[in-house]
């Protein structure tokens, strides 16, 4: 592969020869129980300990193993009690790595002629089998490249300087196959300039001591492309052992060197955009140790990575045991499925947002600090429980203040009963006391009073049915409201006969709540608009369902005194009202509340011809 004219090349590369060895040695005595009895260093120093070997024989000195064969083999070439010569053991132990020493050896026998035991020395000839593994190596890469894509055979004889090679050596470079011989002067030239060092000192140590060599450099086609190529080579040897010349191969490797280069600026970007997350971000092996932790996670644990990589997470954070992050991590890594947490980490003083990946290595962990969100849910919740205890307690005060206000109601309508009941009752037997006064203005003065009367204790009524309706349960059920609103017109209609007045209603309305309050409801709007009308020729009152689902309460005639009360909790407003509305207000105070109690709403609006429309609004029937 390379060659030179022999005056280019190293003196050592341009005579073939076998290097000069100078191996440390050493002679022993064994007992014939073949127990070391005696070592001694005979030759160079070596680094290999001797004394452990005293009293034990080969076979029992720990580490020595033979290199060709068995123990057993070695104990039956000793029987005969014959020499021995190149027996190669390996001896672990040495600060370099295993030792191979030659052992030779003889016989001794006593002076009566008995088996005595052996003699001999041992030599380090470690370098020798060191290389004689390389070559072995090689020339198995040099037997199996012919059935491999991408291999190229090539050889060089020193003698000649000249260079063979394969058709597919010489197209791995793109030369034609014309270049064969005179390949070998401008070899060099066809690899990288930042390669031709490394590759001629391969070549040199491989002619001067035959050592075999395997690189990976990048050669030049004849566009001066680079493609990266690997080269094979192992010297030839004579039957006296000189290297008389270097065989090899070329294999094509640069498609897994693209890949592979490709791979790594794969991993690099991923490396990249991994520690520009703002989230933590780890990985585990399945033994559990740490492989990877980027900047934001080094900053969240307070931890550099150089002190978490390739150390096992539960000695690096070994309060995690036993937590929701270590169930949580095996579940991920044991049934392959993601899982996602919110948990504290005492140690830390956070929380943090986890997510735990399978890998086909182990599991991916990422986690982001949500400290400041679950301190201020915690605090939305510590004032959530304080405004509930508020609510609780107001609910609680204007349940009594209610109570307190209704009894007050009762109390007073019970007292302004009696007293009004005496004013009636006086001012009647007064005038059956006057049978035959002819004044007319006291007569009128009377009627008055008896007027004021009925009007007080009409709102007495108002006052308890506006506290009955605050107080009632609710029990919700369907309603025919126009029964409700028929049997009200009848109640009115027999108090005044003689009044030409009717009141209609669609068919059909129905609505859900409570009956004895929707009762109350109709009973007031209905009884307040006919009150209204008191005075003129002729009252038609409508009552029905508008388009929108709203229900209606309206009459034919402009009633500009009649509204309905804008504020409940200002009670003193119901009772100042002009002429004789106080008990109706209340009473629409009253309606209002029943509606505000089943969900609904109620307004007034003028009707098309100037008269008074009522609207509100309840649950649908179900």
């Amino acid at each position: 592969m390379l060659s030179h004219p022999a005056s280019h090349l190293p003196a050592a590369a341009r005579a073939p020869q076998t290097p000069a060895v100078t191996p440390a040695a050493w002679s022993w005595e064994q007992d014939a129980g073949h127990r070391f009895v005696r070592v001694r260093s005979a030759g160079a120093p070596t680094d290999f300990d001797l004394q452990p070997m005293l009293g034990r024989a080969p076979w029992d000195v720990p580490g020595a193993v033979p290199v060709h064969g068995s123990w057993d083999d070695h104990r039956r070439e000793l029987a005969p009690q014959r020499p021995f010569h190149g027996f190669v053991c390996m001896v672990e132990g040495g600060t370099h790595g295993p030792r191979y020493f030659s052992v030779s050896g003889s016989p001794l026998f006593d002076a009566g002629g008995g088996f005595a035991g052996y003699q001999g020395s041992a030599r380090d000839v470690t370098p020798q089998w060191l290389q004689q593994r390389k070559l072995n190596e090689a020339e198995m890469m040099l037997k199996i490249a012919p059935t491999l894509s991408g291999f190229g055979a090539w050889s060089v004889d020193l003698a000649t300087s000249r260079l063979s090679s394969t058709n597919k050596a010489l197209s791995l470079h793109q030369a034609p196959v014309s270049h064969q011989g005179a390949m070998g002067r401008h070899i060099l030239s066809l690899y990288a300039p930042q390669d031709r060092e490394r590759l001629l000192q391969a070549y040199v140590a491989c002619v001067a001591s035959g050592t075999p060599f395997d690189l990976q450099v990048r050669a030049l086609n004849r566009r001066r492309q680079e493609l990266w190529v690997r080269v094979i080579g192992a010297a030839v040897r004579n039957p006296a052992g000189e290297v008389v010349g270097v065989q090899g191969a070329w294999l094509d490797i640069d498609a897994s060197k693209t890949t592979a280069k490709a791979h790594r600026e794969h991993a690099h970007r991923m490396r990249t955009m991994l520690d520009s997350l703002t989230d933590g971000f780890m990985t585990l092996d399945r033994q559990w140790r740490l492989t990877y932790v980027n900047a934001a996670a080094e900053q969240y644990l307070d931890k550099p990575a150089g002190e978490l990589v390739g150390r096992e997470l539960w000695e690096v954070f070994p309060e995690a045991r036993g937590t929701v992050f270590e169930d949580t991590y095996r579940q991920a890594m044991g049934q392959g499925v993601t899982r996602r947490f919110d948990a504290p980490y005492p140690p830390l003083g956070m929380w943090f947002r986890v997510s735990a990946f399978p890998s086909e290595h182990g599991i991916a962990v990422s986690f982001t600090d949500v400290t400041a969100a679950h301190e201020a849910h915690a605090r939305l919740l510590q004032l959530n429980e304080e405004l509930e205890r508020r609510v609780r307690e107001r609910t609680e005060e204007l349940r009594r203040t209610n109570d307190e206000l209704a009894s007050f109601t009762q109390a007073v309508a019970h007292e302004l009963r009696e007293p009004l009941a005496g004013i009636s009752g006086f001012s009647r037997a007064a005038e059956d006391r006057l049978p035959g006064l002819q004044d007319k203005k006291t007569r009128h003065f009377l009627s008055r009073i008896r007027a004021g009367v009925a009007r007080m204790e009409g709102m007495v009524e108002a006052l308890l049915e506006l506290a009955r309706v605050g107080r009632a349960e609710l029990e919700p059920r369907s309603v025919n409201l126009t029964a409700l609103v028929e049997c009200s017109a009848e109640l009115l209609r027999a108090q005044e006969p003689g009044r030409d007045a009717r009141v209609e209603v669609e068919p059909g309305l129905v609505a859900e709540g409570d009956a004895r309050l929707l009762r109350t409801l109709v009973d007031n709007l209905v009884g307040s608009v006919w009150k209204a009308g008191a005075g003129r020729e002729h009252t038609v009152i409508c009552v029905g369902r508008g388009a929108d689902g709203a229900f209606f309460v309206r009459d034919n005639a402009a009633v500009p005194d009649l509204v309905l009360p804008p504020d409940l909790s200002a009670p003193h407003g119901l009772l100042t009202v002009d002429g004789e509305s106080g008990g109706d207000a209340i009473a629409l105070a009253s309606a209002r509340r029943v509606v505000a109690r089943h969900g609904g709403r109620i307004w007034t609006e003028s009707g098309p011809q100037g008269g008074l429309v009522f609207w509100f609004t309840l649950p649908r029937s179900a």
